[in-house]
């Protein structure tokens, strides 16, 4: 038997290039364009900056990755819905930099813990990190004070929301960011 060393661990200012590797991975679309280009190098180093800077929405701070082997395998981005404005703030401010006007709506309110994005690498994938990952959020939520964890998923994506719906996930509301139309499901923490 092979032994894997697989662990979820906090990020570190260190994960850049390969945490914003995986967010961009997680929200191609949307990333490209908040930076205002589709040169997908020029975007991965926008985030790559906005990950080491304290207090936004892409910040090692809000980061829990899936370390396998030595290396980053996969990440979950979350925090406090009530905290959405401040915490677009920096990202917001930066994006403007690239041409970006801040209009989006809103992806979350208070009261929720929401995960912004979850991203798994290629060589990674289909060996259950991602739902490793999810499920370790759903754990840590009560410790954290969350009664209900919330997350978007694109209506063109019904793999993914079985995924969701199978770990307790529901369907409240819908939402759209840009163009695209989301589902915004959510997780009642027992």
């Amino acid at each position: 038997m092979i032994n894997i060393d697989v662990f979820v661990r906090k990020g570190r200012v260190e994960d850049a290039p390969a945490a914003a590797q995986l967010i961009v991975q997680a929200m191609e679309d949307t990333a490209r364009r908040l930076v205002c280009t589709d040169d997908m190098s020029q975007v991965i180093k926008a985030f790559e900056y906005l990950y080491r800077q304290k207090n936004n929405l892409y910040s090692f701070q809000n980061i829990v990755v899936l370390e396998c082997e030595g290396e980053v395998a996969g990440i979950i981005t979350t925090y406090d819905g009530g905290r959405l404005k401040e915490l677009k703030k920096l990202a917001f401010d930066y994006f403007a930099e690239f041409g970006f006007d801040g209009n989006m709506q809103d992806e979350t309110q208070p009261g929720e813990l929401y995960i912004d994005t979850l991203s798994v690498s290629a060589k990674h994938q289909g060996k259950g990190y991602g739902q490793l990952l999810i499920n370790h959020i759903l754990k840590e939520a009560p410790h954290a004070g969350f009664s209900k964890v919330g997350l978007l998923v694109d209506v063109e994506n019904p793999r993914a929301k079985k995924l969701y719906e199978r770990l307790g996930f529901q369907t409240v509301g819908k939402k759209m960011l840009f163009e695209d139309h989301f589902e915004h499901m959510q997780y009642e923490v027992s």
